[in-house]
């Protein structure tokens, strides 16, 4: 699956109500403020949030609750009418996460460990990690599937980069884990301390760490 439709979102979901504009396709589902999708679903809980949405150029869709849109109901926007707009919009996300291969971004990347690398016999490298030209990885670290880290970068004993760490969203007084879909990026040059743990970034936005 390459993008996220209407059809598909009918297809899996009740309870809801949507109202199509020219939007029908989406590339991602994102928070109001991300600007790496081109058109992507997101929610408003309130008036305020619902009128930022609409700003985003970048925002194809709307996730929302009957109150809000009636308030404001001019939207070039698909609309998505939901008792629990946040709820919903993650419980969306976790769907796509678990019963797709929409976030199977790996396959699309080139993943290599460059010779000249150096790895600790006792660190644990996952599938599909990048490691770039005279890079050190010291003991006890773990690098899970996905990462990138470029060249001259040093890793300190008992890291962990790139694992997920749930974003929760409260409904009923229970947590509903928001899945890190993403991956870490640790630019050249860079030293991380001695049991560091960077997660993985979530929404499609990776964690990025720069020197």
């Amino acid at each position: 699956m390459k993008t996220i439709t209407t059809n598909f979102i009918k297809r899996n979901f009740k309870d809801i109500q949507i109202i199509e504009s020219k939007y029908k396709s989406f590339d991602g589902v994102a928070d109001i403020e991300q600007i790496h999708y081109n058109c992507f679903i997101s929610f408003a809980i309130n008036q305020n949030y619902y009128n930022r949405a609409i700003k985003n150029k970048n925002i194809g869709a709307i996730i929302t609750n009957n109150e809000t849109y009636n308030e404001s109901k001019y939207s070039d926007k698909t609309i998505i009418i939901s008792h629990e707009p946040k709820v919903f919009f993650a419980n969306l996300h976790n769907y796509i996460f678990n019963f797709t291969k929409f976030y199977n971004k790996y396959e699309c990347r080139d993943y290599f460990i460059d010779k000249t690398a150096t790895i600790s016999p006792t660190s644990i490298i996952s599938n599909y990690v990048s490691i770039g030209k005279n890079s050190v990885i010291k003991d006890r670290v773990i690098i899970k599937r996905g990462s990138i880290i470029g060249n001259n970068v040093e890793i300190r004993e008992g890291s962990i980069i790139g694992p997920e760490i749930s974003a929760e969203v409260v409904k009923n007084n229970e947590f509903i884990s928001l899945k890190h879909d993403s991956y870490v990026k640790i630019g050249d040059n860079t030293k991380i301390g001695v049991g560091t743990t960077i997660a993985r970034g979530c929404l499609g936005k990776p964690t990025e760490i720069d020197s």
